[in-house]
């Protein structure tokens, strides 16, 4: 056996089954789906979605999004797949978010349309690929295990769910590309000249986290489609100094 988070290997004299083996053997026959379908795992849980679906079926969530500049909601829709692959959505929102297979790429006509905003993982580097293609592997060995060897292949999951989300929170900005009305550019190009911190409105303490991310960078490149929808909003601004923030904070406590 290997120990855990180092290069050691050790004679377990207590082990009968080879379980890393066995998922290292089967990740080497997985198919792009199940690819697929771990990295939406993952991407599940980094943007905190349920397991309540609308559309059964179908990868799909009613979303809100801030639109910071006015300091309100907007409703839309956050879909695991590409525009041909989505039911029908009512009621009619907003915008779409949508992440895209990167395994068994799909085709379909990006009509740049002010809606829509795409998410594709263009970053895979050999620790993810070994990550999602383990993660699968370990689903698929717990689907069809029973006992202690079904409960021993979830752990194995769920411990590597952990790491690809660890490797989603540091490469964020450079692993995923976010194309908008036919412009394409890491996360970290469209988000230049903006803090990421302030629009996630975090503290000092605070880490910002995948799900931020995506949302910041969403309503940025969605300000202008929220715009045209609500014409008649008042725009306003307010200035505040450091000494009536300082009264602000105080009469709020």
């Amino acid at each position: 056996s290997k120990a855990p988070d180092t290069e050691q290997y050790f004679l377990d004299l207590k082990k009968d089954i080879d379980y890393d083996a066995q998922i290292e053997k089967r990740a080497e026959a997985l198919s792009d789906d199940a690819l697929d379908r771990a990295y939406y795992s993952a991407v599940k849980a980094l943007m905190e979605c349920s397991d309540d679906l609308r559309y059964p079926g179908f990868q799909i969530w009613q979303y809100q999004l801030e639109w910071q500049e006015r300091r309100v909601e907007r409703m839309g829709y956050l879909f695991f797949g590409a525009p041909n692959d989505r039911p029908t959505a009512q009621p009619e929102r907003d915008f779409y978010i949508y992440f895209i297979q990167p395994f068994n790429k799909p085709k379909f006509t990006d009509n740049n349309l002010a809606d829509e905003v795409f998410f594709r993982l263009t970053g895979l580097d050999d620790e993810i690929m070994r990550h999602i293609s383990s993660y699968a592997a370990a689903l698929d060995l717990a689907s069809t295990a029973s006992g202690g060897a079904k409960a021993i292949y979830e752990s194995k999951a769920r411990d590597t769910l952990k790491a690809m989300n660890k490797w989603f929170q540091e490469k964020y900005s450079s692993a995923f590309e976010v194309t908008y009305q036919g412009k394409k550019k890491n996360l970290q190009e469209w988000a230049k000249g903006v803090s990421l911190r302030d629009r996630a409105r975090l503290g000092a303490d605070e880490r910002i986290n995948f799900r931020d991310v995506v949302n910041v960078i969403s309503g940025l490149v969605l300000g202008q489609r929220f715009v045209d929808l609500s014409p008649e909003y008042p725009t306003f601004s307010v200035l505040v100094t450091e000494a009536n923030r300082k009264q602000l904070i105080g009469n709020a406590l």
